[in-house]
């Protein structure tokens, strides 16, 4: 008889340990797929190298960036077009600035005056790269700078903005 009453007390034992590893189990998975991975940095460093490997081959920074006018877009073979889930057709959800300084080399200075300036996407995201707007809730900016020479030889310091918003994929 004392062994029925012990087996009751063990299954008793036994599922508890069974719902608390269960428990521990849909915690550990809610966790882990609870909040989507915000990928905007990743996304605006990579649209940053893309355009600076479109500029600058080689180091030498080809000649139609110098020059004027171009087609940013076209050029680099980019597509700002994105999904229409989130009702994100009507206005671009990127931006990229590109501003070409002269450099002289024998004095390390930048000049002042910008050889070419080109802009595309969306102009009103730009204000969102100062200090305040760190939050996740905002667009990301990346900034980078890096040296060419153009194909006479006279140098060239080159900064690429790239800005990317889809705060509402991305931020939850």
């Amino acid at each position: 008889m004392n062994k029925l009453g012990d087996g009751k007390i063990v299954s008793l034992y036994w599922f508890l340990i069974l719902f608390l590893v269960a428990a521990g189990v849909v915690y550990m998975v809610a966790l882990f797929y609870g909040n989507p991975y915000d990928v905007r940095y990743s996304e605006s460093r990579a649209l940053s190298n893309r355009i600076a490997n479109c500029i600058s081959v080689g180091g030498v920074i080809e000649k139609s960036f110098l020059e004027g006018e171009i087609n940013l877009l076209e050029k680099c073979n980019l597509n700002f077009d994105v999904e229409e889930s989130y009702g994100w057709t009507g206005e671009s959800e990127y931006y990229i600035k590109v501003e070409i300084f002269p450099y002289n080399l024998d004095t390390y200075v930048i000049g002042s005056e910008i050889t070419n300036n080109l802009e595309v996407g969306n102009v009103n995201l730009q204000d969102y790269c100062k200090e305040e707007f760190s939050s996740s809730n905002f667009p990301v900016c990346d900034e980078r700078g890096f040296y060419g020479l153009g194909d006479d030889g006279s140098s060239y310091l080159v900064n690429v903005v790239s800005i990317v918003r889809k705060t509402e994929k991305n931020v939850q």
